[in-house]
């Protein structure tokens, strides 16, 4: 995130996780509990990354939840922006429209073994 902007499916290929820039970031990194974050464990589940640039300032961002946790719950809109991002060149835009159809409706099913069929990689 912190050199992408972001955190997504292609965060975690190996040629991503192999590039220069992340490997020489990862050396920088230090990670500790902090016993007050964990406190709040299960309510809510705190992070806080803080960063000491080259010139002395210090910054930090914490979170006590995300979206999708009980404390901000997603909406259907923020689940499929969520999931297309997840599947983008993976599945066609009517692969993922299909799947939709079928995933909301679901409860209506007499089982979930259809689920699956729609879940196939190029499909």
């Amino acid at each position: 995130a912190m050199l992408d902007g972001e955190i997504n499916v292609g965060s975690y290929t190996p040629g991503k996780l192999q590039d220069p820039l992340v490997l020489a970031l990862m050396k920088k990194l230090t990670v500790k509990e902090d016993p007050a974050l964990t406190a709040l464990y299960p309510k809510k589940i705190p992070n806080r990354v803080t960063v000491t640039l080259n010139d002395g300032r210090v910054l930090t961002e914490q979170v006590d939840d995300l979206p999708g946790f009980a404390g901000r719950p997603m909406t259907r809109d923020d689940i499929e922006a969520k999931f297309r991002a997840n599947v983008k060149g993976l599945w066609s835009e009517q692969q993922t429209r299909g799947f939709f159809a079928y995933a909301w409706t679901i409860d209506q099913e007499p089982d979930i073994s259809g689920l699956f069929q729609h879940m196939v990689v190029g499909s």
